[in-house]
């Protein structure tokens, strides 16, 4: 069997609940039938294999073009880790669908656990101005995923943030922490993506309450669990 075959992208919603509510606009999320979450073990192999890597690209090349073309009018978002951005084949699979760049957020996200050990905080801020820049060149939009946890903390995100365009912060990372505790936090990322004329998603939003909650302290961009995932949406 395919090793491929086992893999699937889930579409998360991204909602503005100040709008009508239609989605328009998913995150892609990669899942594996088998465990129906992230494939960490599989992409820990493809890190460290550039031909197998290639071979995962341009299958997802085809799954992602497959619902751009069928939704030309959604916009859609798609993970990168850092070690992802340094590698050769990912820049050919940007090139090759820059395109569809005006439908296309890429999110900066943190590396996954094997990876994590080997970041250099320093240089990784040092290089990703360019990669950033190199990215907006080809059209596309730019979030720092998580921000406020591991890599992308206050330092990284001031030294980049000119060249990004959202910035997305997580209550996932925070789930045994109580909301009153957050909220201050919540607020001041927010004050520095106003400040700095950036849009700013809260991610993580589980239920109704805290949906109600964050959008009545004017956080209306939101992610979560509490809007329906979309498998296969073609």
């Amino acid at each position: 069997m395919n090793i491929f075959d086992d893999l699937y992208l889930l579409f998360q919603p991204i909602v503005n609940t100040e709008s009508t509510m239609d989605f328009n606009e998913f995150e892609i999320l990669l899942r594996t039938h088998e465990t129906n979450s992230f494939p960490e073990s599989l992409f820990t192999r493809l890190m460290n294999d550039e031909g197998l890597y290639i071979n995962y690209l341009d299958w997802f090349h085809k799954e992602i073009k497959k619902n751009m073309d069928a939704f030309p009018k959604y916009n859609f978002s798609l993970n990168l880790f850092p070690n992802q951005i340094t590698k050769e084949a990912t820049w050919k699979f940007l090139n090759e669908l820059k395109s569809y760049s005006s439908q296309i957020m890429i999110e900066i996200t943190e590396h996954i656990k094997p990876f994590q050990k080997q970041v250099d905080h320093m240089n990784n801020q040092i290089d990703m101005e360019s990669y950033l820049i190199k990215m907006r060149g080809l059209g596309y939009q730019v979030a720092l995923d998580d921000i406020s946890t591991g890599q992308n903390n206050l330092e990284f995100v001031l030294n980049n943030i000119e060249h990004i365009d959202t910035m997305k912060f997580t209550l996932t990372a925070f789930m045994d922490a109580q909301m009153e505790d957050v909220k201050d936090f919540i607020y001041a990322w927010k004050h520095v993506a106003m400040r700095h004329g950036k849009r700013f998603i809260v991610e993580g939003v589980e239920n109704e309450e805290i949906s109600k909650r964050l959008s009545d302290s004017g956080f209306t961009y939101q992610q979560g669990y509490y809007w329906p995932f979309i498998k296969d949406m073609c």
